[in-house]
């Protein structure tokens, strides 16, 4: 069936597709994201048009994660189970479920804890009328797997930390990552304003060298200086 003539999850899932970069430059290479992101929802609720509130249907940056976990695997078969296993049978899924209610709830945790942390940061992302949404969600909805869009040479040691640590810490983990991140760029980000700082903060941040394979015991030093314990986080949700 034609992409084109579909409607809803199908029809966003071939769109993203054709603008995801990854190492498979065969022709098959994009049937094989797309197999892989259509039987992942599919496989949920039996629907890829499923609405439920407990359904899992196909958000933006899922491209992202496929396309990663396909470059580490180099198989589409190997690599399914371990997309299901990564969106179903953890705490990751459950963002995409009652219209992102729970990613919402994040956003608002992260706002805290910058307040908490990063007060300069803060009192500029107020000044400038910058919500944290406007640049957190593709970090979130990845966990930072869309800064693998960005690498020229496909560093993977940032992101592989990143997933690993989500597996075993939860979201504790990427709370932590994310204020490390900022940390790292408080200087330029406070000296910026208006249009520059939103460019930054949403694309070139993803761009930069503290993200390579050279650079990672850096931001793993800067990572456990930053560390947010299940228990704060647990606390803020409440």
């Amino acid at each position: 069936d034609s992409f084109h003539e579909k409607e809803g999850s199908d029809f966003l899932i071939f769109a993203d597709i054709k603008r995801t970069k990854f190492k498979e430059k065969k022709n098959n290479g994009q049937n094989i994201l797309c197999n892989l992101l259509r039987c992942l929802v599919y496989n949920n609720k039996g629907s890829i048009h499923n609405d439920d509130d407990d359904s899992i249907n196909y958000c933006q940056g899922m491209n992202f994660i496929t396309a990663l976990f396909f470059d580490i695997v180099h198989n589409e078969e190997e690599t399914f189970p371990v997309l299901k296993c990564f969106f179903t049978n953890g705490k990751f899924g459950t963002i995409f479920k009652n219209k992102l209610s729970k990613l919402k709830d994040y956003f608002i945790i992260l706002e805290k804890m910058i307040y908490l942390f990063l007060p300069k940061i803060y009192n500029k992302l107020i000044v400038n009328e910058i919500q944290v949404s406007y640049f957190a969600s593709p970090y979130f909805v990845t966990i930072f797997a869309n800064i693998y869009y960005y690498q020229q040479d496909k560093s993977t040691k940032f992101l592989l930390h990143s997933l690993d640590d989500f597996i075993l810490n939860g979201w504790c983990s990427v709370f932590s990552t994310f204020l490390s991140i900022l940390k790292h760029f408080e200087k330029k980000i406070l000296s910026l304003n208006g249009e520059e700082l939103i460019k930054f903060l949403v694309n070139d941040m993803g761009k930069n060298e503290l993200f390579t394979d050279d650079n990672f015991s850096v931001f793993y030093k800067l990572k456990k200086q930053n560390w947010i314990s299940n228990e704060l986080l647990e606390s803020l949700e409440e």
